[in-house]
């Protein structure tokens, strides 16, 4: 079965890579704030870009929550 996380917790990512049925990740800015991401914008750029080097070369989607970027 593939799975595909929606998560920006990087423990939960690592549990289901190492069981090797992941197939990818989304996240968007609500859950990585959720997962304990701080810093603003800095610090959810810092977490997807680890999120995309440790499941490279699986996809990850990052998804916005409005179109106006200051939100």
């Amino acid at each position: 079965m593939a799975i595909y996380l929606d998560t920006g917790n990087l423990e939960e990512i690592q549990i289901f890579q190492k069981m090797g049925i992941l197939r990818g990740v989304t996240t968007n800015p609500s859950i990585l704030l959720k997962d304990g991401v701080k810093g603003g914008m800095d610090g959810i750029k810092k977490r997807t870009v680890e999120i995309a080097k440790m499941i490279d070369p699986l996809p990850l989607s990052v998804e916005v929550l409005s179109n106006d970027r200051s939100e």
